[in-house]
């Protein structure tokens, strides 16, 4: 009996293996493509046969099935360098996001290989990022044409890949360096350049503290000069009126104030214990009132 069961068993297998074979499932997020004898299968139109997510079938061996991820890829580039309007050299790093349009297209430009389409990619977008900074300076770059720029690049390769079945959704410019060479350059400029500034207005405001001090010096000197003459002015009129006052009072009592006056010069003289003055008194009129004093004590006696 078992004898008999194992061929059937057999049979039964290998109708499930061919029955395995003819079916095919396509994940969400991909699509295929069908080769009869490695050739792409085309409908009646002329168009080739494109298979959306599910299960399918097909006829093993003569047939095979391809399936490529059609969701969003990002391609991202470093380094790539590129020359300015002015022949100045930049780095710049950017990546651009894509997905597959057209299988049949991109099978037959790239193989089916996701590296090729990469490779292809990236050339057609460093030609067209070549060509879009060679028109620009380095100003224009790196500020205000920043965002134009990256919408020319998408307009340009999505042109440029159309071909391959791919549609570009956008560029961005992830990073833009100089060469060290060229970087070191442009520092030294800039250093250069902010020392000159310095240096101007260094000097600018030396000459302003040479230019305040010496006003504030002529200022000063005025003042100064200024109330120097109306203080002599005051002297002057203080000394008159003092003098008027004294003549009045010497008009009054003509020998009183002579002997005010005479103790007066007998105080300023006699003041320093040191001083000496060799003198005749009995004729000298400095000391007449000593000489009528020691005449009335000579009297009294």
């Amino acid at each position: 009996m078992k004898t008999r069961l194992m061929p059937l068993m057999i049979l039964i297998l290998v109708l499930l293996i061919l029955l395995m074979s003819c079916l095919y499932t396509v994940q969400q997020g991909q699509m295929a493509v069908k080769l009869h004898w490695g050739k792409l299968v085309k409908n009646s139109d002329g168009m080739v046969v494109q298979y959306q997510p599910g299960l399918h079938a097909m006829i093993p061996v003569v047939n095979s099935i391809k399936t490529f991820d059609t969701r969003l890829q990002t391609l991202d580039v470093t380094a790539s360098r590129v020359f300015t309007v002015k022949q100045k050299p930049m780095i710049i790093d950017y990546y651009a996001q894509w997905r597959i349009v057209d299988l049949g297209r991109y099978y037959r430009t790239t193989g089916g290989l996701i590296d090729n389409a990469r490779r292809i990619l990236t050339q057609q977008i460093n030609d067209a990022l070549r060509a879009a900074i060679g028109k620009r300076t380095l100003k224009a770059v790196v500020t205000s044409d920043r965002q134009s720029l990256m919408q020319m690049l998408s307009g340009i390769a999505e042109q440029s890949v159309e071909s391959l079945g791919i549609k570009v959704v956008d560029v961005r410019l992830r990073g833009i360096e100089l060469p060290d060479q060229v970087r070191e350059r442009i520092y030294n400029a800039m250093i250069t350049k902010r020392q000159k500034i310095s240096r101007f207005y260094r000097y600018n405001g030396r000459a302003e503290k040479t230019k305040i001090e010496a006003e504030a010096d002529a200022s000063y000197i005025k003042t100064i000069t200024t109330a120097n003459v109306n203080a002599q002015k005051i002297k002057a009129s203080g000394d008159k009126l003092a003098a008027i006052i004294y003549q009045k009072s010497y008009t009054q009592n003509v020998p009183f104030y002579a002997f005010y006056r005479g103790l007066q010069a007998y105080r300023g003289v006699f003041r320093d214990k040191n001083t000496i003055m060799v003198l005749k008194p009995s004729d000298n009129r400095f000391f007449r009132y000593f000489n009528n004093s020691m005449s009335a004590e000579t009297n009294h006696a």
